[in-house]
């Protein structure tokens, strides 16, 4: 199916979301990914993004960051508004399922993508859900969506904790124990959703089990 540019966004240095709008509706999961298509330099090239936007809405927006080998995401982000490109999709079982009540979102950098759809849709969809936020970035200019995730925050549709590994802030280092037990005192019938560098999501579901959460309460993406 095309899709067709209709907006960018500059988040932070190095980030810009890329606002979609398919040829045809498209229903999807918040959470789950699709697979862009185009010709880079000559050659088909290919590359999965989680939507980082409600499925709701008429448009699908994704969040790229530019990569140590910026060959594709580059490439995304310079699409010029009007520029249709091949997307396939949707894929993926990171999602979030209207029956859970009680969700911890804990991501870091762009890891904030599908965790923003997900947000998003609980947010507009006055799913009931009661929603927490844990994000680390390296500095308060990197934290991705932040003027959005205040808002929400200010609405109350999301208790958010944000720390920061390189700056001083309201908490400070990486996600840990401590920072998980302040803002999830029960783990009790909570679902958790990790997504992040491959290394931070491998660490933190580490620490949710032996903070003793259940593999089933536990879905994790490594961006």
């Amino acid at each position: 199916m095309e899709w067709t540019v209709i907006g960018k966004m500059q988040e932070t240095p190095g980030v810009v979301t890329i606002r979609f709008k398919p040829s045809k509706k498209v229903s999807f999961r918040p959470g789950q990914y699709f697979i862009f298509y185009d010709m880079v330099d000559y050659l088909e090239d290919c590359r999965a993004y989680s939507a980082s936007s409600s499925p709701s809405h008429d448009y699908v927006d994704i969040t790229v960051k530019l990569v140590q080998n910026p060959h594709f995401s580059k490439h995304l982000q310079n699409l010029p508004v009007g520029y249709a490109i091949e997307v396939r999709g949707p894929h993926g079982s990171f999602c979030f399922d209207d029956s859970a009540k009680d969700v911890v979102l804990i991501g870091a950098g762009s890891g904030i993508a599908p965790l923003r759809s997900i947000l998003q849709y609980t947010a507009e969809k006055e799913s009931g859900a009661n929603v927490t936020l844990i994000y680390s970035a390296k500095t308060k200019e990197q934290v991705i969506f932040l003027k959005e995730l205040q808002e929400i925050s200010d609405a109350g549709k999301v208790k958010l904790f944000i720390t920061l590994t390189q700056e001083q802030g309201e908490f400070t280092g990486r996600i840990d124990s401590s920072l998980i037990n302040k803002a999830v005192p029960d783990k009790a019938d909570k679902m958790f959703f990790i997504c992040g560098p491959p290394l931070m999501a491998q660490q933190t579901q580490k620490i949710l089990r032996e903070l003793g959460a259940s593999e089933g309460q536990i879905k994790s993406e490594e961006f």
